[in-house]
């Protein structure tokens, strides 16, 4: 991993020295040779990445894709090279970053955490041959989230289905890591006890005080969930934003119909909202109101 680290960090710095104009031009070998060449380094995570940089290439925005997944990209491998000097935790984040891989069935005969988990919301998405699902939790006791990957290739279906707003008791295993997200579920079974509700963020600016404390810790943090109080949303010159009790507001990502979803059911009443944010967006998923869960 180190060696292949050094080696994309050096391939970033030749393209930057070059131009990302003549990045863009290079053939598929060309990018395909330091995808393979990650692969063999154990680095298949960001072989994947660059992949998927290379299919991009084309798009109307490529210049600004390059900048942001370069600067990601070259931040791991300068990382990669002070390996021994990060403490533990970091120290496997950043492993995980570059594609370690660890069996559910191992992570589950380690330290689990019993709860009454609530299915908040579902994202898919597709990378070359791989269809990848989020699926979010929150806990009804210790008031936390966890994240439930899955994968299936091409039109192979998810193993387990989740309907949001739908509860069970369960045990979850975290994946080691800077920030405890993603989690390996164990035995579950539906359960039908009244839910406390999530406890969220009062206002924007206590958003970003908690998102700028959790990057401090993990600079590598890419989804980070939000539960947000007493929301509305606001239509302005096409695009949609979520407000605050204090007139605040942050855009929602454009996603087909959601973000005129969420305008929609917070027209005559301020609701609870679970959203994905990324840092620049909220991509809500689902509201909490009145009449419960409604999946976005």
């Amino acid at each position: 991993m180190l060696l292949g680290a050094a080696d994309l960090q050096r391939w970033i710095l030749d393209a930057l020295r070059e131009g990302l104009g003549n990045l863009q031009s290079q053939s598929n070998d060309a990018w395909d040779n330091m995808a393979a060449r990650l692969t063999d380094c154990k680095l298949g995570a960001l072989s994947r990445r660059l992949r998927i940089l290379r299919d991009r290439r084309r798009d109307a925005d490529w210049l600004q894709v390059f900048e942001q997944e370069l600067a990601d990209l070259f931040l791991i491998c300068s990382t990669f090279a002070q390996y021994q000097q990060l403490p533990e935790a970091l120290q496997e984040e950043l492993l995980n970053q570059g594609g370690r891989t660890i069996r559910q069935t191992d992570l589950l005969q380690q330290k689990t955490e019993k709860d009454t988990w609530l299915v908040l919301g579902k994202k898919f998405g597709t990378e070359e041959d791989l269809r990848w699902r989020r699926t979010w939790l929150w806990g009804s006791k210790r008031q936390k989230p966890a994240l439930l990957l899955d994968f299936a290739f091409r039109d192979e279906p998810f193993k387990q289905d989740w309907m949001v707003g739908a509860a069970f008791e369960g045990s979850v295993a975290y994946y080691p890591g800077a920030t405890q997200l993603r989690a390996a579920l164990g035995e579950f079974m539906l359960s039908e006890e009244p839910m406390a509700v999530p406890q969220s963020h009062a206002n924007f600016t206590d958003l970003a005080n908690t998102y700028a404390h959790a990057l401090s810790r993990n600079p590598f943090l890419g989804i980070y969930p939000v539960m947000l109080n007493n929301v509305s949303a606001l239509a302005r010159e096409g695009s949609v934003f979520l407000l605050d009790e204090k007139n605040q507001y942050l855009p929602i990502k454009a996603h087909s119909l959601r973000p005129w979803k969420v305008l929609a059911a917070t027209a005559t009443q301020k609701q609870l909202c679970f959203a994905e944010w990324d840092g620049a967006e909220l991509d809500v998923l689902c509201l909490i109101g009145e009449s419960g869960v409604v999946e976005i």
